[in-house]
């Protein structure tokens, strides 16, 4: 999709796979296969037979498989970059922690997982935050008027602007006072804990929920493509927590276990997809029944009374049941509304299904929550 991402759940795939644009001519696709995963000794094959046939446009499938040819045809074999994904919160910076002269920023502090592009969200309010920080404590030691915008270094009277302008001072805090430092550090530690949070369990539940394929997780992922159908604040939540807007990880609780009680709602009153019988199954069984059995009656009349009989009604029985029966594999799939006698099984099942929206997310919220 156009300047959007696109996120492509593939059956009988490893994990989900995303897509999203770089340039205008050129897409980045990540394919994601869990360290575990059968498929992870055999990458290009899986690319080849699973990947490429379930991308979803013509466009897609070709531009991908034009690479993999072209690969093959001049190194022999299909070579990609691979990256280690784990997920780990961030822990304080500052002190005896780090190096005195560097800091860590998005991706280098902590990781989650790349589904929401959260690393480079978390980068860029990163530098927002401490850039903040900076200016705060350089208002508290020099105040507002002793300070003089500064030139820059090209001899040109144009001002390079930090936050509008740019502060210099006699006294050069920012080098030799690292005690600064460790206060600025933990002041902004405390402050992007909101918004990291909240993208990291984010990134890694949408990862839980959508790459796994249990019949309780299949029943969340429909639910949450119908919370989102639903639009307005049901679409708007999940976007500002992606984007870092809305730094509350308890919002990020309550759409998500919004999305759980509704995936529940949508599994006892929505239509769903049910594999039922052919229409004529039954007729065709008592029509193979009927005139095999009257046929062998006759034909063992004709034939002979006692042995006639006998084999004719042993015949006809078996070759019109069997090919009555043939019919009843003829299946179709229709869109239908459990009914009220589904209902019991579906309470106990219910009960099932919340549990793993609480697995998802409960180990994730606590290892963010234990940092704090």
């Amino acid at each position: 999709m156009y300047q959007h991402g696109t996120v492509v759940l593939v059956p009988d795939a490893a994990g989900p796979i995303l897509l999203y644009q770089v340039s205008s001519h050129d897409t980045r696709i990540l394919i994601d296969i869990p360290k575990n995963s059968p498929h992870a000794r055999a990458v290009p094959a899986y690319i080849k037979s699973i990947i490429l046939p379930n991308l979803p446009t013509p466009e897609l499938r070709e531009s991908l498989q034009s690479l993999v040819d072209e690969a093959e045809e001049k190194e022999g074999k299909l070579k990609m970059q691979s990256a280690i994904n784990p997920f780990f919160p961030a822990p304080p910076q500052g002190g005896c922690r780090t190096r005195e002269g560097g800091l860590l920023l998005g991706d280098a502090w902590n990781q989650r997982h790349p589904l929401t592009g959260g690393g480079m969200t978390v980068a860029f309010w990163d530098i927002v935050t401490l850039a903040s920080e900076l200016i705060s404590t350089e208002k508290e030691l020099f105040g507002e008027g002793g300070t003089e915008p500064a030139t820059s270094t090209n001899e040109s009277k144009d001002t390079m602007p930090l936050d509008g302008h740019v502060l210099k001072h006699e006294e050069e805090w920012t080098i030799g006072r690292w005690d600064l430092m460790d206060d600025i550090f933990n002041r902004w530690w405390w402050r992007r804990k909101g918004y990291a949070s909240t993208i990291n369990i984010l990134s890694v539940a949408l990862y839980d929920l959508f790459g796994g394929s249990s019949s309780n997780l299949e029943t969340l992922q429909t639910g949450c493509f119908k919370y989102f159908e639903l639009g307005g604040e049901a679409i708007n939540g999940p976007v500002t927590l992606l984007a870092g807007l809305a730094p509350r990880p308890f919002l990020l609780f309550c759409h998500f276990f919004a999305v759980a009680f509704y995936s529940l709602w949508v599994m006892f009153t929505h239509r769903r997809p049910v594999l039922v019988r052919g229409q004529n199954t039954k007729n065709e069984d008592s029509n193979g029944y009927t005139n095999g059995h009257a046929n062998g009656h006759a034909n063992g009349y004709a034939n002979g009374h006692a042995n006639g009989h006998a084999n004719g009604h042993a015949n006809g029985h078996t070759n019109g049941y069997s090919n009555g029966h043939t019919k009843i594999m003829d299946t179709r799939v229709v869109m239908r509304r459990p009914s009220i006698l589904e209902y019991p099984n579906l309470v106990i099942r219910s009960f099932a299904v919340f549990w793993t929206a609480c697995i998802v997310f409960g180990p994730l919220m606590w290892t963010e929550i234990k940092w704090w």
